[in-house]
């Protein structure tokens, strides 16, 4: 997924707010998770912010499995300006709730 820095996405020191990153990190999480058709949700997640993002930087988050059992799941997303610089880094874990997000009957 990706994203670009408005200025209002900016905080009082002027770099993107960690609220947006996190928004951004999580949501790719949840693509992923939910990317097998079953209903996930985040349980637990952590981030860190090794560098900075700016009014206008593009950001590409990546989202990839660090393991899937039937019912939980971890996974880590990582936030990069465009140029490659990381930005943040997400760990979370998921629950898959049983659901199916399309049933095979609304297709």
């Amino acid at each position: 997924m990706e994203m670009t820095v408005r200025e209002d996405m900016a905080n009082t020191l002027g770099i993107c707010h960690g609220g947006v990153l996190f928004l951004l990190a999580d949501t790719a999480l949840a693509y992923a998770a939910s990317a097998t058709n079953q209903a996930s949700v985040t349980t637990t997640a952590s981030i860190s912010y090794p560098a900075a993002a700016r009014v206008g930087d593009t950001l590409v988050a990546e989202c990839r499995v660090a393991h899937q059992a039937s019912k939980a799941g971890i996974y880590d997303v990582t936030v990069r300006r465009e140029d490659g610089q990381l930005l943040a880094v997400l760990h979370g874990n998921v629950l898959r709730t049983g659901a199916q997000i399309v049933r095979s009957g609304d297709l």
